[in-house]
């Protein structure tokens, strides 16, 4: 799969600190898992999983070409019965964003069986998935993820009922002075004040925005 502008911006945004243990769920090919390695102290281990099998194969292999493959582990299976030595200090998730369609619409019928779990949220609901970090999560650990802005609420109701609470928010707009798209979210066990931001990623020109270079500098090449 290739690696889009939402996992890049996620994996940018994201502070792994001083984590032990993270756990990247559904991790494709692996970028963000690659992005919290290169970030995170030495000390740490990523393992990051997903369901698809020739997916996790494909990070297994960008693991093992980067300069962090000692640290890095890919695992194939479904993240709702897998079983973990022990909880992790960071999770963070690109999960799938889209509801599947009802009645004869053919919208994702172009899909292959690997893009449309990625994208169609069946395969992992925002109530599943907040219901397996509540349970992987170590007591003062942080959740990192984006949904579509259009789905504010149900994300604050369902992370609370796991639980969860929002400590940072960041919204995101495809250009500036537009709407926002999407938002990426930190969340914790412990009620915060929320530090709202926003980010535009494109200006009037259609050129990059200074902030968004300044965020994604460390990734992106030709920043």
């Amino acid at each position: 799969m290739k690696v889009n502008t939402d996992s890049m911006l996620l994996g940018s945004w994201a502070q792994p600190g001083n984590a032990k243990r993270v756990l990247d769920i559904g991790t494709g090919s692996g970028i963000l898992a690659l992005m919290m390695a290169q970030k995170a102290s030495s000390a740490a281990q990523i393992t990051a999983v997903d369901i698809d099998g020739p997916a996790a194969a494909q990070a297994a292999q960008n693991f093992a070409a980067s300069p962090w493959s000692t640290q890095l582990k890919a695992l194939t299976g479904d993240i709702t019965s897998l079983a973990f030595s022990g909880r992790f200090d960071v999770i963070i998730t690109n999960p799938p964003y889209f509801e599947s369609v009802s009645g004869g619409s053919r919208a994702y019928t172009t899909l292959t069986t690997e893009r449309a779990t990625a994208r169609i949220d069946d395969s992992l609901s925002p109530a599943t998935l907040f219901d397996v970090v509540s349970r992987q999560l170590t007591d003062d650990g942080i959740f990192y993820c984006v949904y579509p802005a259009s789905r504010e609420t149900l994300i604050t109701e369902t992370a609370e009922k796991a639980g969860l609470y929002a400590s940072q928010r960041l919204y995101v707009s495809a250009e500036v002075d537009k709407q926002p798209y999407l938002i990426a979210w930190r969340f914790k066990r412990q009620r915060n004040c929320l530090d709202s931001k926003q980010l535009a990623i494109r200006d009037g020109n259609g050129e990059y925005t200074s902030e968004f270079r300044r965020l994604c500098r460390e990734f992106y090449l030709k920043f």
